[in-house]
């Protein structure tokens, strides 16, 4: 007799922040957490991601929705709602004050995640009489495909690859041009000569996209400092 195979599973339903869409989801099973876990102890965070695109793609049950297509800040989501439901709603951290160096350990209620963030899904901001921009929120997709996730990248390097990862297409009458379909060098180019004023409104839309987030106030646990600790954890990155 050969082992049987469990698919004896509970499910659950979620709500995807951008379109409000209920959807049907499980908990992960021991290959994708083993899976999560190799990702994580590699520090890659191109690694991070693409696990965390597998699992939230294997565990939601509803195949119509296209994970590739979601922005960041619902992947985020599901996974934490996927987490949620398969190792405890709970998980562990700790912050070093800044005062003392002391490390100060505290607990995350993952269902008290918000995803929080203005910017419409989608802006038109308009270039001169010929050409209109197309702003979007970013997915992991995109993200990717602009190299993000590699460590190399100065800080203002990543401000601008941030940025261009909302840039959707630019519009004509007659046709429109896809980002996506158009070399980093391109990208790069195009965003080097933009005016500074329509520069300033697309970093605008990318710093009010939705993002998951958690904050909250400790106090140093060595009583000798007991100063208070701000927290601000945003993406996926800074919870797992």
């Amino acid at each position: 007799m050969s082992l049987p195979k469990i698919v004896d599973f509970p499910t659950y339903t979620t709500t995807i922040p951008s379109t409000r869409k209920e959807v049907l989801f499980r908990p992960f099973l021991v290959k994708e957490q083993k899976m999560m876990m190799i990702a994580y102890e590699s520090q890659d965070m191109s690694s991070i991601v693409r696990s965390t695109l597998e699992t939230v793609s294997a565990c939601l049950l509803d195949k119509d929705v296209r994970i590739e297509n979601l922005p960041t800040y619902d992947i985020d989501y599901l996974f934490t709602q996927i987490r949620s439901k398969s190792v405890g709603e709970n998980t562990e951290m700790s912050v070093t004050c800044q005062e003392c160096e002391t490390s100060n350990p505290f607990k995350v209620n993952l269902d008290e995640i918000k995803v929080t963030g203005e910017a419409p899904g989608e802006k038109i901001i308009p270039i001169n009489d010929d050409y209109q921009l197309r702003l979007r929120h970013p997915s992991y997709k995109s993200i990717a495909s602009r190299q993000m996730f590699s460590s190399s990248l100065t800080a203002t390097e990543m401000l601008f690859t941030s940025i261009s990862s909302c840039l959707d297409a630019i519009l004509t009458d007659e046709e429109q041009v896809l980002f996506d379909d158009e070399s980093d060098e391109e990208i790069i180019t195009f965003i080097d000569n933009l005016p500074t004023a329509l520069f300033n409104q697309i970093q605008e839309y990318a710093n009010d996209v939705p993002k998951m987030r958690y904050e909250d106030t400790l106090t140093c646990e060595n009583k000798e400092c007991g100063k208070p600790i701000n927290i601000a954890l945003e993406g996926i990155q800074d919870f797992f």
